[in-house]
């Protein structure tokens, strides 16, 4: 599976996403109902880290073809964003999304900086 999704932490507070190769939309779309459903669950916000170092291509869909997006980005209990990437289509796609739907996201170089920042949001801001 080119997404791959699984807990971070042992208190289940971060999300830690792998992007793998070329990925579709259906895939991305499976993804997203992932995160709908821990979302859902959560007792607390969580926090997500998206790692597209390995990505390769990403279907050539727009962005406002994904339905569920804008509900999880609003989502009670979505916390901040991390993206690991130097992908420029990436940043422009969040820097699209900042500005429709208000997305808290950061970027890193690597996922231990990136869960070291969320771990300081959350010590900081108690979320």
């Amino acid at each position: 599976m080119p997404v791959h999704v699984e807990w971070y932490d042992p208190e289940n507070m971060i999300v830690l996403s792998t992007f793998v190769g070329d990925i579709t939309r259906a895939e991305v779309e499976e993804a997203l109902v992932t995160y709908q459903s821990l979302l859902d669950n959560a007792e607390r916000k969580i926090h997500f880290i998206s790692d597209m170092r390995s990505a390769g291509k990403m279907g050539g869909f727009p962005v406002a073809e994904l339905k569920l997006l804008p509900r999880l980005i609003r989502h009670p209990k979505m916390g901040y964003n991390v993206v690991i990437s130097d992908h420029v289509v990436v940043h422009f796609i969040l820097k699209t999304l900042t500005h429709l739907f208000g997305l808290r996201y950061a970027t890193f170089g690597d996922v231990e900086e990136g869960a070291r920042f969320l771990r300081e949001v959350v010590r900081i801001h108690g979320l």
